[in-house]
């Protein structure tokens, strides 16, 4: 048995059967063997029990000797005979690699001939077949052939198309026969003109145009079989054809499968694709069947990257806006099915996350689920990019890791309260302490963590960027100063960085004088910078409209009247004496100002704080050589000329001192105060009068 291509012909070889006493091989090429022989006998014979009027005459084609060969034959009814039921069969037995290559339908059909018309030593040799037609093989199917296919490519089950005629649909079925062996490199079985559903092997032929009783009886039996009913002639228009051609087109290069039923639902995606192209259904159609019927399957990667790849690669989808794609793919149904770093669904987000980021936004809201992971790192890719324009309802859906996983990316992050509030501020801190963290973003950054008093982070963010981060602090204070004590207090340990900022900044609020005041060192450079330039500021500022930082202010001059003697600091404290004094008096220093002075005040037995205060502050006052007529203003109070005239171990200067008081009191014609200077020091008018 054999078939041989020479140039533009094929050889095959052939027989014929027919009627002698009884249905037998009349004539034939070759022997085929015993086994061969009886199969073609049984399939040459009349494909039911009686004649049926529409079926004189049929195609049968099936596969012989493990499909090394195929078998194509025709039947037709020989009325001469007067027995019922005899039949005329011609068959051509083909290799099955040659019989691939074949061009047209017709240079196939031309060669069969009636038995009858000629001696049957015409079948003893084997056939030419020459290729004289020019017409190729189609690169679409007809309507009618597409129907039968829509329903031979849903599953692996043989397909049984009810007819009334033999002759109506065998062109159609050809032409399908034709293209899938185009297609696939497989060729199927089928008979147009089964009375009833014929067998091979006890298996049903693929394809079979069947009368009404051939289908009851298969439906009888239960068998597996998908009924076709083409009741009508369809026809499809020049759009449609298009169609066709360009999702034939797409299964042919990204078929690879022996599976019927995939092959059907790779065309039924191709369909799609061309109705996606042209409006006529949603994008996401494609995306889903694709993603539902190739999760992860190797022929599937190449449609995947076809049709949803960059647009250098998309074949079938260059009409339609990538987000619209993006948008079908990372819907929870599908995204798990695609690698979507292979589709580069990535670079597209962030390609329009520049000029397009609400619509990002709300695609990447759509696509981060809390049971879908595969879409987190794309998410995140994108994320970064976005900024502040981010919405919460995003971060909101990320889990606690991948929110970490975030910060990791991008550390500026932190910046948004929302993250400090869904992940652990532990593991957030941990990050943050090995982050990078840039410039641009410190003062931000430092906003936050004032505001939602996250301690920890602020003292990273200065370990890894003190110069920043202690500028962004004095920046955050001198705007607005409810800053808390053990935020200030972290200034301490730099105070060579607070100078730096406090000669830069010309413009620093009295109320901030106060909290800095307590969170550095009197003695310090730093606090005599923030002294100098704060002169003008607390020279001008009206102490009846701040009674909360009057304490605060009254601190801040203290510590100057303790701890430093330049002349203009002096001067200031000088002419603010009266009120400091009467401060110390009603004890309403801040708190943490007893504690902070104390170790330069002077002490004696049983003395209380506020004694000691007050000695202090005219200890310095006396010892400063400051102007006379301010500590004047102070001496109305008794408690005052008592700790004055009653303390003092009279040494020189301060006798000189006290001289010069009572000199300028009884000078000034202020007969009120210098009877009460003269009633109050009388008893001490020998030390210095």
């Amino acid at each position: 048995m054999g078939l041989s291509i020479r140039g533009s012909e094929i050889i095959a070889d052939q027989a014929v059967h027919g009627y002698s006493n009884g249905h037998r091989l009349l004539a034939a090429s070759k022997s085929f063997g015993k086994q061969v022989e009886r199969q073609m006998r049984m399939l040459s014979d009349l494909s039911g029990p009686t004649i049926s009027e529409g079926f004189e005459k049929y195609w049968t084609a099936y596969p012989l000797i493990q499909n090394k060969y195929f078998a194509i034959a025709k039947t037709w009814i020989a009325t001469e005979f007067s027995r019922p039921g005899c039949v005329w069969t011609h068959t051509l037995i083909f290799r099955y690699t040659d019989l691939l290559k074949l061009n047209s339908i017709e240079d196939l059909l031309d060669a069969f001939i009636h038995p009858e018309s000629m001696g049957l030593e015409r079948y003893e040799e084997p056939v030419s077949i020459r290729s004289s037609h020019n017409n190729i093989r189609s690169q679409h199917l007809s309507s009618i052939s597409f129907q039968i296919a829509e329903d031979f490519y849903k599953s692996e089950d043989p397909v049984c198309v009810r007819v009334k005629n033999s002759e109506l649909f065998e062109r159609d079925v050809f032409e399908l026969w034709l293209f899938h062996a185009r297609l696939t490199a497989k060729l199927f079985s089928f008979c147009t003109g089964a009375i009833r559903l014929r067998q091979i092997e006890n298996q049903y032929l693929d394809v079979q145009l069947s009368t009404s009783e051939g289908i009851r009886d298969a439906i009888r039996s239960h068998s597996q079989v998908k009924i076709c009913d083409i009741s009508t002639s369809l026809t499809t228009d020049k759009k449609e054809k298009k169609k066709e051609e360009e999702g034939f087109a797409f299964v042919s290069k990204y078929l690879n499968s022996d599976s019927r039923a995939e092959i059907g639902q790779l065309y039924s995606v191709a369909k799609n694709i061309a109705d996606a192209e042209s409006g006529e259904i949603p994008i996401s159609n494609v995306a889903e069947k694709i993603a539902s019927n190739w999760p992860s399957s190797k022929e599937a990667q190449g449609i995947k990257t076809s049709v949803f790849g960059s647009s250098e690669v998309r074949e079938y989808f260059l009409k339609n806006d990538e987000l619209v794609i993006v948008e079908s793919i990372i819907s929870p149904k599908v995204s798990h099915a695609f690698d979507l770093k292979e589709l580069k669904v990535a670079n597209t987000l962030k390609g329009a996350s520049v000029t397009r980021s609400q619509e990002v936004c709300r695609l990447l809201s759509r696509g981060i689920t809390k049971n879908k992971k595969d879409f987190v790192s794309v998410a995140l890719d994108t994320i970064v990019l976005l900024r502040e324009r981010v919405s919460t309802d995003i971060l909101e859906k990320l889990s606690e890791n991948e929110i970490c996983q975030l910060i990791k990316l991008r550390p500026d992050y932190l910046i948004c309260k929302k993250v400090w509030e869904l992940a652990d501020r532990q593991k957030l801190n941990k990050i943050l302490e090995t982050a990078n963290i840039e410039a641009t973003w410190v003062n931000s950054l430092i906003e936050t963590t004032i505001e939602i008093s996250e301690f920890e982070a602020i003292s990273h963010i200065i370990s890894t960027n003190p110069e920043l981060g202690i500028r962004a602090i004095l920046d955050k204070g001198n705007q607005d100063t409810r800053l808390a004590s053990r935020i200030m207090s972290m200034l301490s340990s730099r105070s060579d960085l607070v100078c730096e900022w406090l000669d830069k900044e010309k413009s620093i609020s009295v109320e901030f004088l106060g909290s800095l005041f307590l969170n550095l060192d009197p003695a310090s450079e730093a606090f005599l910078h923030c002294s100098s330039s704060s002169l003008e500021n607390i020279s001008n500022f009206d102490r009846n409209n701040s009674s909360d930082l009057n304490q605060f202010l009254d601190a801040f001059l203290f510590s100057i009247a303790l701890t430093h003697s330049e002349k203009e600091l002096s001067c200031m404290v000088s002419r603010q004496f009266p009120s400091l004094y009467s401060s110390v008096c009603r004890s309403s220093l801040a708190r943490q100002a007893w504690s902070l002075l104390d170790r330069f005040l002077p002490r004696g037995f049983f003395w209380s704080p506020a004694k000691r205060f007050r000695i202090g502050l005219v200890s310095v006052f006396i010892n400063n050589e400051w102007p006379v007529n301010d500590f004047l203003r102070a001496i109305p109070d008794e408690q005052f000329v008592t700790d004055v005239c009653g303390m003092w171990g009279w040494d020189e200067k301060e006798m000189e001192f006290l001289t010069n008081v009572v000199s300028y009191a009884l000078e000034s014609g202020q007969d009120i105060i210098s009877r009460k200077i003269y009633k109050r020091f009388r008893k001490y008018s020998k030390y210095f009068i």
